[in-house]
């Protein structure tokens, strides 16, 4: 099997990440075969933000701003959503 199109991955930078915050940060390794072109990648995983991502270095990994981002975006909808009742 050729592995050349694989990227490295290091391992002991995600369980320094995990072990950061232990309680709320998990990761897993996911390896997607040949039906899905062979991406290997870690799935990382914030059980306080509730915010999941796919990537290949710790450097990576944005789950405060997606949390922050997707908050806002819920925000805007509810915000849109009352106006509209207090102005009618």
């Amino acid at each position: 099997m050729d592995n050349n199109n694989l990227p490295v991955i290091n391992l002991h930078e995600f369980v320094d990440w995990v072990e950061a915050d232990p309680s709320n940060r998990s990761f897993k390794v996911d390896f997607n075969g040949w039906e899905y072109g062979r991406r290997l990648s870690v799935w990382v995983y914030n059980s306080k933000l509730k915010e999941s991502q796919y990537v290949t270095r710790v450097d990576e990994i944005n789950l405060e701003e997606r949390a922050k981002e997707k908050k806002m975006k819920q925000f805007e909808a509810l915000k849109a959503e009352f106006e509209g009742v207090n102005n009618g």
